[in-house]
């Protein structure tokens, strides 16, 4: 079971001096960086960040600078589609979210994250089958 970072209901701070440095266990080598933390976690679910390529309608391009910002690089796929891949975390949340968009949106890798949509496609296949 996954759970969620703001799920947690206790917390015990330790006065204990760290055995290693934050920048040997941590992507960010200063200090965390909560902003780039929750732009790569969606629907806070841990999980580790990879690259993940996405071809969109034009449709939804307001939805995706919603959520990636107008830092990504956006691609032309063909007349009406476009292509981003973002570093971002590949969990429940990013399944979910993507689910939001039906077939406007496909995943091209990495090939995890298109299991767990095939999977969850199954389930609630399995619940609405006529």
């Amino acid at each position: 079971m996954v759970t969620r970072v703001d799920r947690i209901k206790s917390v015990d701070i330790l006065n204990d001096t760290p055995r290693i440095s934050f920048a040997d266990v941590s992507d960010y080598k200063i200090s965390f960086d909560s902003a780039d933390y929750v732009n790569k976690h969606f629907n806070m679910f841990a999980g580790e960040p990879q690259t993940v390529e996405l071809v969109c309608d034009n449709s939804i391009i307001e939805n995706i600078l919603d959520r990636f910002g107008d830092g990504i690089s956006i691609r032309k796929h063909n007349d009406d589609k476009f292509k981003i891949s973002v570093d971002i975390a590949v969990n429940d949340g990013l399944v979910s979210w993507i689910m939001q968009f039906g077939k406007s949106i496909e995943v091209k890798s990495p090939p995890e994250l298109k299991k767990l949509l095939l999977d969850r496609v199954e389930d609630i296949n399995s619940v609405y089958r006529i």
